[in-house]
């Protein structure tokens, strides 16, 4: 059975997660789509780039990824960095709150390894 990102990941705890993502409903991320007879190709290197640029912002080492036809993969590595990063950066904050919003909370702030991001 799955479970919530809140109970599998600790945003405490450094690791190393490979993350896929599908597309649904016979959608294509990238390829052909033999369905609609159209080439989306052109949306990989989009793909690739955001991916490294996701990576820098919140601080978390992007070891590998594969952008598929209509799925991708991405080996992530976060580190104890990554939360005084959180703590430090609008964009990343929005990003830890979103993700961990069951996440243990402080008069609405969520502590990271001695950082808070409220």
């Amino acid at each position: 059975m799955t479970q919530p990102r809140s109970q599998l990941v600790d945003p405490t705890q450094a690791g190393t997660f490979h993350c896929v993502n599908r597309c649904v409903r016979r959608s294509w991320l990238c390829g052909l789509d033999k369905y609609l007879s159209k080439s989306f190709e052109h949306r990989k290197s989009w793909v690739e780039a955001r991916i490294l640029e996701l990576g820098q912002i919140f601080a978390c080492g992007v070891h590998a990824w594969a952008v598929m036809g209509n799925h991708l993969h991405i080996v992530v590595h976060m580190s104890l960095r990554a939360g005084e990063v959180a703590a430090s950066s609008p964009r990343a904050s929005y990003f830890v709150r979103v993700l961990f919003r069951n996440a243990e909370r402080s008069t609405s702030s969520i502590k990271y390894s001695g950082s808070t991001v409220t």
